[in-house]
């Protein structure tokens, strides 16, 4: 019998309902948020679904949530959102530049 089957996901998000990550800002002052944050993704691992921690602020957030075996981590510690052109021009600015040129 396979377990995933009864999993119907196919990524476990940790975040709250408003956006913002309860569980992770719970790291901080819970004592047994680190367990819960485990559990969760030790249960999402064990059914090979990816995981992402959404709401990672401090390097300390992010260390135990990458210990803990997520997959994917997210937040304003690698970047606060983003428009496509800023994106763009931040990754690829030879393409900003060749598009510019071709612009005029």
């Amino acid at each position: 019998m396979r377990l995933r089957q009864y999993w119907h996901t196919t990524c476990v998000r940790i975040r709250s309902h408003e956006g913002r990550s309860a569980l992770i800002i719970a790291l901080d002052n819970e004592a047994n948020a680190g367990k819960v944050l485990q559990a969760t993704i030790a249960l999402a691992n064990a059914l090979d679904i990816p995981v992402t921690a959404e709401g990672i602020e401090t390097d300390e957030q992010a260390a135990i949530v990458r210990l803990s075996g997520c997959d994917e981590l997210q937040g304003y510690l690698f970047s606060r959102p983003l428009t496509a052109e800023k994106l763009t021009a931040s990754y690829f600015p030879a393409r900003q530049s060749d598009v510019t040129v071709a612009a005029s």
